[in-house]
C-alpha cells in the first residue's frame, strides 16, 4: 500500500466518523426535543387538572354552605373569601417587598455610618491608624 492510498483511506474514515458523529448528535437532539415536548404536555395537563380540582373544591365548599344558607349567599361568601384571599396575598407580597427595601436602606445606612466613622479625625487614640497615615501616635505637650 502506498503512502497516498493510506492518506486517502485515513481521510475517508475520518470523514465517515465525522458524518456519523453529526448524525448521532442530530438523533440525540431529536430524542431530547421529543422528551421535552412530552414533559411540557404532561406539565400543562397537570396544571389544567389542578385548576379543575381547585374549581371543584370551591364548588363543594359553596354547596356545603348552601345546605344551611341561601344559594346566593353561599356563592357571595365564596366570592368574598376568594377576593379577600387575593387582597391578603397582595398585601403579603407588598410587605415582603417593603421589608426588602427597608433592609437595603438599613444596609446603606450602616455603610454610610461606617464611612463617616472612618473619615473622622483620629485624636491620638488609634495608634495603628495614625501610623498608617504617617501621623505621630501621641501628642507632645
Amino acid at each position: 500500500m502506498s503512502l497516498g492510498a493510506a492518506v486517502r483511506r485515513v481521510t475517508d474514515r475520518a470523514t465517515a466518523v465525522t458524518r456519523l458523529e453529526i448524525e448521532l448528535a442530530t438523533l440525540e437532539l431529536r430524542k431530547k426535543a421529543a422528551q421535552l415536548g412530552i414533559g411540557i404536555g404532561l406539565g400543562l395537563g397537570a396544571a389544567l387538572l389542578g385548576l379543575l380540582t381547585f374549581g371543584f373544591l370551591l364548588a363543594t365548599i359553596a354547596a356545603a354552605l348552601a345546605t344551611f344558607l341561601a344559594t346566593w349567599l353561599a356563592l357571595l361568601i365564596m366570592t368574598a373569601a376568594l377576593g379577600g384571599g387575593e387582597v391578603g396575598l397582595h398585601r403579603v407580597r407588598r410587605a415582603g417587598h417593603l421589608g426588602a427595601q427597608a433592609a437595603l436602606l438599613g444596609h446603606i445606612g450602616d455603610r454610610l455610618a461606617a464611612a463617616a466613622a472612618s473619615a473622622a479625625p483620629c485624636e491620638g487614640g488609634d495608634s495603628r491608624r495614625n501610623r498608617q497615615y504617617g501621623q505621630p501616635t501621641h501628642r507632645e505637650p
